[in-house]
């Protein structure tokens, strides 16, 4: 059975704008964030950097702590690019 996102409310679909937005930015400039932060996990709000670290564990604490929920786009800078969408 087909979803229709149409039928989703207009903050989730807002939300999804939002995570799309972010990951394009991170892909747009995937090189620079490599150079400058090698190795790290980095958290994205509305297509701005607002931390990196060199754990999980503290990109996951630090979105919790300052962001109150995990509703961002994290990536980490190496060559196995992994992408965090909740």
């Amino acid at each position: 059975m087909a979803v229709s996102y149409r039928a989703l409310p207009a903050e989730v679909l807002e939300e999804f704008d939002k995570a799309s937005a972010n990951y394009r930015w991170i892909q747009d400039n995937l090189e620079t964030l490599r150079e400058k932060y090698p190795d790290e996990f980095i958290a994205v709000v509305d297509c701005e950097l607002v931390y990196h670290t060199k754990t999980y564990r503290n990109l996951l604490k630090y979105l919790y702590v300052n962001r109150g929920r995990l509703g961002l786009v994290a990536s980490q800078t190496h060559s196995a690019d992994r992408i965090l969408l909740r």
